[in-house]
């Protein structure tokens, strides 16, 4: 198969994906994002995150669930990314950093638990930020942005005017649940990350 017949395959392949899980749809039963904007925004999106993750830069994922499925938790464990759940996110620990860990490292409570277990990885500076939801994640939008830090927001709003944003998806996407929709962008992360393996070059001893 020629390499342009594979292109448009792959591309039929994530239509059929976004008209699956219903992305491009509201919840508010508002105006739809139309389809081929939301797929051409992920693909610019994903190929920012393949350039990052090829060079070896470091990623900073932000609002993944507390509590998700075997395949996700894999997915985590095999990249040096950090992948931190709203719920234990602290204020401060992008511009912050030696108080944030100083307070962390000195209360043997939040020493144990697994959400400041996730947050020792930020200790060394992100190149990237995914948030997946500029909203509620506003905190950490401030903060990236603030430390001259591109971010990457999915589920943003297309007519709000936000300049701290370097890239914007649109759409309808749900991480809060074991869903259909939620795999679906983790599948096509993974995907990315494998396909930049594969092409790194090999070091020889």
């Amino acid at each position: 198969m020629k390499i342009k017949n594979i292109t448009k395959y792959k591309n039929k392949l994530l239509r059929l994906k976004l008209l699956k899980t219903k992305i491009y749809k509201k919840q508010d039963h508002s105006t739809n994002t139309l389809i081929e904007d939301i797929e051409y925004r992920l693909k610019k999106a994903l190929h920012v995150i393949y350039k990052y993750h090829s060079n070896s830069r470091k990623i900073l994922f932000i609002g993944i669930p507390l509590h998700v499925g075997r395949d996700i938790k894999n997915l985590l464990n095999n990249t040096k990314h950090a992948f931190i759940p709203e719920s234990v996110w602290v204020n401060g620990i992008i511009t912050n950093k030696s108080s944030c860990f100083k307070y962390l490292s000195n209360n043997p409570k939040a020493t144990q638990s697994k959400g400041s277990k996730l947050l020792f990885k930020l200790r060394n500076k992100s190149d990237l930020i995914v948030l997946f939801n500029s909203v509620s994640d506003s905190t950490a939008l401030n903060e990236g942005y603030v430390s001259r830090i591109p971010i990457i927001s999915l589920n943003c709003d297309l007519d709000i005017s936000e300049k701290k944003l370097a890239y914007k998806v649109p759409g309808n996407f749900k991480f809060t649940k074991k869903k259909v929709r939620d795999n679906f962008f983790f599948s096509i992360l993974r995907a990315t990350f494998k396909k930049a393996d594969q092409l790194k070059p090999k070091s020889f001893n």
